[in-house]
This record gives C-alpha cells, sequence and structure tokens, in this order.
C-alpha cells in the first residue's frame, strides 16, 4: 500500500534502556563521539531490529548510512550561555540533564531586571560550535551519505496529501522561561507577576529568533517557511488563561514577525484542558500538524475542534501503559483512536522501555492494529 494512501500511521520508538537490556547497545555523547560512529551504532540499530521484527516495518536488513542531524537544543544553547555548565548526558535516557536546582536567571525579580540580559554571541557558544564542526566533518569525509536535512529545520511529509513542509525551529518562549528561572519560580512568575513575566517573555521571544535566524545563516538555509513549535513542552502545566497570555500571544508574534506560513503545536503532556484554547488561534487553519499525549476519550473532541490538523498522538504512561496492556487492548486503543480521528490525519506513536516477550506481543498488536485500520 503506498504511504500516502494510508488511513493512519504509526510508529514504534526503542528507548536506549530498552537497546541497552536487549541488545546489548548503549549510545555516546553524540557530541563527543566521532561522526562516522554514530552512523554505524545507527546502522547496527536497523540491522538488529530487522532481524528482531523481520515481519515488521522496523529495522532493514541493509541499511543505508547517512550522517545524523545533530541539532543543538537552544534551550541549552542559551542555558549554557547564561552561565550552566554543559549538562550530563545521561546514557540510559539518550539525553542531557540539568541540575534543575541551578538556574542561569534566578536572579530576575522585575521588569528592570530582564533588561540586563543581553542576546548571546551564539557563535561562541560550545554546543553551536560543535555542530559546525559535525556538519563539516560529514562534508569533508563522505564515508556516508550527507542528510537532507539541516540543523534548525525539521520536514514532514504528510501521509494523505503528500504534501512537504518545512519548519524552522524556534525554541518555545515558555520552554526556555522555565530553563532559564526554574518550574517554580516561573509559574509564580507567571500567575502573579504579569509585568516580569511579560518583559521576560519578550526577552525569550528575542533570544529565540535571534537564535534561529543565527542558525539560519551559518547554514544556508534561505528563509523561513513554517514555523515550529508553537506551545512547548511546558505548556501542558499553564491554566487555559496562561496559556492565552503567555503562550498564544507570543507564538502569534512569530507569525507577525515572518508571515502566514505552516504552524506546528506542540505540549508534550496530557492537555486537555487546552484544547478548547487551540482551537482559539487566529490563524488555527495555518496550524498543519502537532504532538501531544494521547487521552483515552478525549481524541474526539480534539478532531472537532481542530478538524484541519495532522495529529501526532504518542500513547504514553500514565493515560496508557503500553507496556502493560494487553495485546487486545493495545488493538482496541488503535481501532478506537482511529475511530475518533475520522481516519485520517493522524499518526500513533509509542516509545518502549521495558524489554521482554510481552512486549513484544504488543508490538506486533500495535502494528496489526494499523493494518486493520489501513485495509478497511
Amino acid at each position: 500500500m503506498q504511504e500516502k494512501t494510508k488511513r493512519i500511521t504509526g510508529s514504534v520508538g526503542f528507548m536506549p534502556v530498552w537497546w541497552k537490556a536487549e541488545m546489548g547497545i548503549t549510545f555516546p555523547n553524540p557530541w563527543k563521539t566521532d561522526i562516522d560512529q554514530l552512523v554505524e551504532i545507527e546502522m547496527e540499530c536497523e540491522r538488529r531490529l530487522h532481524e528482531r521484527y523481520p515481519d515488521l516495518p522496523l529495522g532493514s536488513e541493509n541499511p543505508v548510512g547517512v550522517y545524523p542531524v545533530l541539532n543543538p537544543d537552544g534551550r541549552i544553547v542559551c542555558a549554557m550561555a547564561f552561565g550552566l555548565p554543559e549538562p550530563a548526558w545521561n546514557e540510559d535516557e539518550g539525553m542531557f540533564w540539568f541540575d534543575r536546582n541551578r538556574c542561569p536567571l534566578a536572579w530576575v525579580e522585575t521588569p528592570q531586571d530582564v533588561k540586563k540580559i543581553n542576546v548571546p554571541d551564539w557563535e561562541a557558544q560550545p554546543f553551536v560550535c560543535m555542530a559546525l564542526e559535525k556538519a563539516n566533518q560529514a562534508e569533508s569525509r563522505r564515508t556516508y551519505s550527507l542528510p537532507k536535512e539541516k540543523p534548525s529545520i525539521w520536514e514532514m511529509t504528510f501521509p494523505r496529501t503528500g504534501k512537504t513542509c518545512r519548519f524552522s525551529v524556534f525554541f518555545s518562549f515558555i520552554d526556555v522561561g522555565n530553563f532559564l528561572c526554574g518550574t517554580e519560580k516561573f509559574l509564580t512568575m507567571l500567575a502573579g507577576e504579569p509585568d516580569t513575566a511579560h518583559a521576560l517573555l519578550d526577552k525569550c521571544f528575542q533570544l529565540s529568533t535571534s537564535y534561529t535566524e543565527f542558525m539560519h545563516r551559518i547554514f544556508g538555509i534561505e528563509k523561513v517557511e513554517g514555523l515550529s513549535s508553537f506551545g512547548g513542552d511546558f505548556s501542558c502545566l499553564l491554566s487555559p488563561a496562561q496559556y492565552k497570555e503567555y503562550a498564544m500571544a507570543f507564538d502569534m508574534k512569530l507569525v507577525d514577525r515572518y508571515g502566514r506560513l505552516p504552524c506546528n503545536l506542540h505540549s508534550c503532556g496530557p492537555s486537555k484542558h487546552l484544547y478548547e484554547v487551540w482551537a482559539t488561534y487566529p490563524n488555527l487553519s495555518d496550524i498543519v500538524v502537532m504532538q501531544t499525549r494521547g487521552i483515552p476519550g478525549e481524541l474526539r473532541k480534539l478532531r472537532k475542534l481542530m478538524p484541519h490538523t495532522f495529529l501526532q498522538i504518542t500513547l504514553h504512561p500514565p493515560q496508557f501503559d503500553f507496556e502493560r496492556e494487553s495485546p487486545e487492548k493495545v488493538r482496541r486503543t488503535v481501532l478506537q483512536c482511529a475511530q475518533d480521528a475520522e481516519y485520517r490525519d493522524i499518526s500513533l506513536s509509542v516509545f518502549v522501555v521495558q524489554p521482554g516477550p510481552k512486549v513484544d506481543e504488543n508490538i506486533r498488536a500495535f502494528y496489526s492494529a494499523l493494518d486493520e485500520v489501513n485495509s478497511g
């Protein structure tokens, strides 16, 4: 079946803990690892997945080596620019973690304090330098294929239409406020210190746009074609009123700056309290894709409120415990999500941590349910 004719799509991802327990494969800090070695680890993962699941769309018997796009997380770049040390690499989780008790702008108390914050010299930041070095290494070696994408850009091809959108990645203003000030201080500011909060978010907007525009210049990206991401990882913790005042209002400043373009909306956590707010975006028809947590029984409402948006739904604990459910429950959940989304413009994703035969059964049930939907 052609990809663009599928009614829904889905994917299973495997977390580093699973790879270590099941395959003995670990993932080193990508910035401190030779770029050819990163490709070889990825190719080994592809081969091992195919060997384990030869009848599923996982892995490849003969993977093609492609250099990774090492895209610095702008929030980390920003936090380090204001004084935080390089975060620790967690090999079991495959990500960086800051010491959340050390926040570089914990001293900010007033709008006058915010005025003292200057835009950093992005070119001098360690992760930016490493990204450029890795890109140059790939270009000069050519041991493997060069990636099509560049740092600060991500692309999505929509299954039903085959249309591709290119999104420029702007780190979320509310996310970086949380990174720089700390969660408790930042939430307190949003709830009770609106003048300081607005001043800080204006500064976060300036930091985000200047960083992305800088990355575009050094990597030869000529223009902004899409806006990513509205909302942010942290947005699920905001009330509807806070979201409108501090997330949506500043998201719309991106539209004012770059024009009406395809947009990506994101909220990591369970966010049903924000569904109706999302539907009030002035440019709702431009929000062509969004990612959020799947909540059983709520997807029908989300589809009705965002009828033209491609929904990338993650099935994740505690809302749905994929690793501990029965295969039949997995099947029913996939079928129900498909029905609630009107059998269109949706992808379902699960991320596996726990190894074992029960998880393998659920992976097979997941893909079997997708086939069932797509053959209907």
